[in-house]
């Protein structure tokens, strides 16, 4: 099994379950050749990155698969998750980070369950949350707040980002959770 079998066992479309079923399987069984095969002793599965520089994971989001992501959970050793579940792609965004630029809440809710961190920025230092806010995602928005995915600072910033694209009811949601949140949180030791 190469890496590249693997990124293209999540890549075929598998749009019916029945199909998302087989491709879960194929995928099981790749991972598992792939931490057997003693040509691979010691490189971590989260270490793969295709052409684009992108992981498992995020091709999984990209291609909205969360029966792809809950396989990786499960065959990847724990050690390994937050490795995989929490890397920037070739353009620099966590899986969390794209699954919420695209409102999916459901592939956020699939990250949370395998590891993913939900609040951690991407390499532009945006949170999950901000991503949501400046697409006008209500509902990724509101799952991340509930989940407790963010900071005083995070929604802040988020209910900038919302402003500025004209989602003010949004933005004002964003902005009176800020201010509930106590001062302490975003302080940093002296």
């Amino acid at each position: 099994m190469q890496a590249q079998d693997l990124f293209d066992t999540i890549r075929r479309a598998h749009p019916t379950p029945a199909a998302a079923e087989d491709m879960a399987h194929r995928l099981r069984s790749g991972l598992m050749a792939w931490h057997q095969d003693p040509r691979h002793a010691g490189q971590p599965l989260a270490s793969l990155r295709n052409a684009s520089h992108d992981t498992l994971a995020t091709v999984a989001v990209r291609r909205h698969s969360t029966a792809a992501i809950a396989v990786l959970a499960q065959v990847l050793p724990a050690s390994e998750r937050p490795l995989l579940f929490n890397a920037c792609d070739g353009n620099g965004r966590t899986p969390a980070g794209q699954a919420a630029h695209w409102g999916q809440v459901d592939l956020l809710s699939a990250l949370q369950a395998a590891g993913a961190r939900l609040d951690l920025p991407d390499a532009s230092g945006s949170t999950p949350l901000q991503h949501a806010a400046a697409r006008g995602h209500r509902s990724a928005t509101d799952y991340l707040i509930a989940v407790g995915a963010w900071s005083a600072a995070s929604a802040m910033a988020g209910a900038q980002a919302a402003r500025q694209r004209g989602f003010h009811h949004l933005a004002d949601r964003l902005q009176a959770a800020a201010e509930r949140q106590p001062l302490h949180e975003d302080a940093r030791c002296a």
